[in-house]
């Protein structure tokens, strides 16, 4: 987080030649605003300071008048290439880790996909999976077997080769209970996977040594919750644990990989360039342990290598020299800037210390101002944000209550009158028909009589008595929907008493994962283009879903979905899971997003997709831009 005495946007221009970081510094000393009737007090250092800001800003805007203005109106602020091949990044919220198997949002995945390489990768227009680390592969004809053939070349950045058995150890290590992965689940397509994961147990006959069956052929397997009150004759049967070699995956040779799955999943192939699904190096995990992301410590296989770290401030990867396709990368640095001030971030973009400002944040007001630039990109995007509601929690544990906030909401309002950026209302968890495929249900609209008619009869007339929290992580943009959406209920409920709570992201991670909350924002982005990417996030199983909220029926639909060959019949199975959901309401969708970042002109490879996602070793520099500077504007306060 850049360090300011007060959460107000930075909006002083940086000093020319600083580094941003110490930008961030010197103006976090003078950043704090006093009341309106204080009288300001200086002291001689203060002044020093003040002076020197103004010299600094003087000796910018010369040079930026210099610069000329060949292209004025054209872009949002300063067009000059870096002096060397480096891309400079505003991201957001600083990672809480760098072990892909422990990685459990947007912030750490962007910089996980260039650390490190899967069998495939995110083409950088479609985000479909094209060749990475593996060259090509085949599949059976039942498409339960998938056999991909490793590249000879890839290296470790130690100098050690990617093998097979790199692929088996990281899918086994994901899978481990002790790893607790949030994206183990991603997994549990694959034969035996889910049963390891959820230490399930057989059952075993001591007289034949045979695995016990039911009437259908399937091996008989116990939730370890239920073994305690499992009817069995020890004399007679033994559990057998699922051990991680059970697990569907082998090597046919060093560089020949072999995967089975349980039945057949037409998203497999789009869900092997997920970081999930990506080798961690065993020799460094096993010399340095929880320690082995640290720079200096860890080892990549991707076209980067982690240099620096300062949480809260930046983070530097530098090209791994011993990536089989390094001569080919023409970006040789990647600058990741972390703060969680969009303000901070839009005025080094403006400034031209950033030369890609990522999706989600753009200020708010700025939004209608930047699309009229060229460096404004936009474009579909899978993702829903939505507020999960803990069931556990009471009143929260009443449908009623929850239907009754969900029909509180005005989404139209906030998509037009706050988010403007083409954001859609979201009534569903789902954000589209997947290219008309699949027909997604509809969900409830905005009724406000209908919603204090279900708070009335639940007991909490015009709200009264209801007091709830709503956690959001530290971003101008969750900040604004929390406070809209708290208006508008109090609108429709006028004596409810909602509390916003704003934390940090790791201490919002923190509080998601103990349940510690009524209502916390959250949202998804596809992990593959199928509606299964999302419906698997309310799986009782699922490790991502925090609401508490669990339904056998929804889990058998979706399961039976997936055990489905005919893609259309699969489809409407799970459309019909999707609508009980919808009717228990454990989530409140609030809108479906779109890709909106800011990138400039020389930037070429950074591309709006569906899933938001952007390899750097297809982006490259383009020099044939001089320096600009275009119309800088404020909005009105």
């Amino acid at each position: 987080m850049i360090p300011t005495r007060c959460n107000r946007a930075v909006r002083a221009s940086p000093l020319i030649g600083l580094p941003a970081h110490q930008w961030w510094r010197l103006t976090g000393r003078f950043h704090h605003t006093p009341p309106r009737h204080a009288r300001p007090r200086w002291g001689r250092g203060d002044r020093a300071l003040v002076g020197l800001l103004i010299r600094g800003l003087m000796l910018g805007l010369a040079a930026l008048l210099g610069t000329g203005c060949r292209n004025e109106g054209l872009y949002y602020g300063v067009v000059k290439p870096p002096d060397r091949p480096e891309l400079r990044i505003g991201l957001g919220s600083s990672p809480e880790t760098l072990d892909p198997h422990r990685a459990a949002g947007g912030p750490e995945d962007a910089i996980l996909i260039n650390l490190f390489e899967g069998l495939t990768e995110y083409d950088p227009e479609t985000a479909d999976p094209v060749p990475a680390l593996a060259e090509h592969w085949e599949v059976n004809r039942e498409a339960t077997v998938y056999t991909f053939y490793l590249r000879h070349d890839a290296r470790w950045s130690d100098g050690e080769p990617v093998t097979a058995e790199d692929f088996i150890y990281s899918w086994r290590r994901i899978l481990d209970p002790a790893t607790a992965s949030p994206n183990a689940s991603l997994l549990y397509c694959i034969r035996n996977a889910a049963n390891v994961n959820r230490g399930r147990v057989r059952l075993r006959s001591k007289q034949t040594g045979e695995f016990l069956t039911d009437e259908r052929g399937r091996e008989l397997i116990i939730e370890p919750d239920d073994l305690p009150n499992a009817l069995l004759d020890r004399r007679r049967v033994e559990l057998v644990p699922y051990t991680p070699e059970d697990i569907g995956v082998e090597a046919v040779d060093e560089y020949t990989l072999r995967v089975e799955l349980e039945r057949p999943a037409a998203f497999f192939l789009d869900l092997t360039p997920h970081v999930a699904l990506r080798p961690v190096p065993r020799r460094a995990i096993q010399r340095w342990g929880d320690q082995w992301t640290r720079p200096g410590h860890i080892v990549t296989n991707g076209p980067y290598t982690l240099s620096e770290w300062r949480p809260a401030d930046v983070l530097i990867l530098k090209k791994n020299p011993f990536y089989y396709a390094a001569k080919e990368i023409p970006v040789e640095r990647a600058v990741f800037f972390l703060a969680n001030d969009s303000m901070a971030l839009l005025n080094l973009y403006r400034v031209g210390t950033l030369d890609v400002l990522a999706t989600g944040l753009l200020p708010l007001p700025y939004i209608p101002l930047l699309r009229r630039y060229g460096d404004y990109v936009s474009g579909p995007y899978l993702m829903t944000y939505f507020f999960m509601l803990n069931v556990h929690h009471p009143p929260l544990d009443k449908r009623q209550v929850r239907e009754a906030l969900n029909l509180g909401v005005n989404r139209r309002q906030l998509c037009d009158r706050l988010l403007r950026a083409g954001q859609r209302p979201a009534h569903t968890l789902t954000p589209g028909d997947f290219g008309g495929r699949y027909p997604r249900p509809s969900g409830p609209l905005f009724d406000p009589v209908r919603a204090r008619d279900l708070m009335n009869r639940a007991g909490f007339p015009q709200g009264r008595g209801l007091r709830l929290t709503l956690t959001y992580n530290s971003l101008d943009i969750n900040r604004r929907i929390a406070e809209m959406v708290q208006a508008q209920w109090q609108q429709v409920f006028p004596e409810l008493q909602l509390e916003l709570v704003n934390v940090e992201w790791q201490v919002y991670l923190s509080a998601m994962r103990e349940r510690e909350f009524d209502i916390i924002r959250r949202s998804w982005v596809a992990d593959y283009k199928d509606p299964y990417a999302f419906l698997e996030l309310m799986l009782s199983e699922s490790s991502n879903n925090f609401t508490g909220w669990t339904d056998p029926v929804y889990d058998r639909l979706i399961h039976l979905a997936n055990a489905i060959v005919d893609p259309g019949q699969r489809l409407r199975q799970l459309a019909e899971a999707e609508r009980r959901l919808i009717e228990a309401q454990p989530i409140i969708p609030l809108y479906h997003g779109v890709t909106f970042f800011l990138r400039k002109p020389y930037v070429r490879g950074w591309e709006s997709n569906v899933l938001d996602k952007h390899p750097l070793k297809f982006v490259r520099l383009q020099r044939e831009f001089g320096e600009t500077m275009v119309h800088f504007w404020q909005p009105k306060r």
